[in-house]
């Protein structure tokens, strides 16, 4: 029987595959859960709060750690990714230990155009870089 990472993670390259816009794109989530998806933790929610919490969180970060893909159509894969989230009734906490918080900080620092209003955003969905 699959993990809930594992159905999540097929879920999500059958989103991405479908839109032809990112398709070719993969490649790019599945680098972010290589080098990441051990400190992310899924589980089953109901409550439309927190799959709109866990949507905008992946929405807001993921774009900065996919390692090629920048402006606009990493936003699209990062919301394509985030409403697999929202449509299969997953949530996502994240729990990375300092040193990698601290070079996901480093990344927004280099990418982000809106330094202090990202990491605003992701204070307000729950994940502070800072600590």
């Amino acid at each position: 029987m699959a993990t809930l990472k594992e159905v999540f993670i097929n879920k999500a390259h059958e989103n991405i595959s479908a839109d032809l816009d990112i398709n070719g794109e993969a490649w790019q989530f599945d680098y972010v859960m290589r080098e990441y998806g051990d400190y992310f933790v899924l589980r089953r929610a109901n409550k439309p709060e927190t799959l709109q919490r866990t949507y905008n969180l992946v929405r807001v970060l993921f774009p900065f750690l996919f390692p090629e893909l920048g402006g606009s159509r990493s936003d699209y894969l990062a919301g394509a990714i985030g409403s697999v989230f929202y449509a299969n009734g997953i949530s996502l906490t994240i729990r990375a230990p300092k040193e990698v918080r601290i070079e996901w900080t480093q990344l927004l620092y280099k990418k982000s155009y809106n330094y202090e209003g990202v990491i605003q955003e992701l204070l307000q969905l729950g994940l502070d870089l800072r600590s």
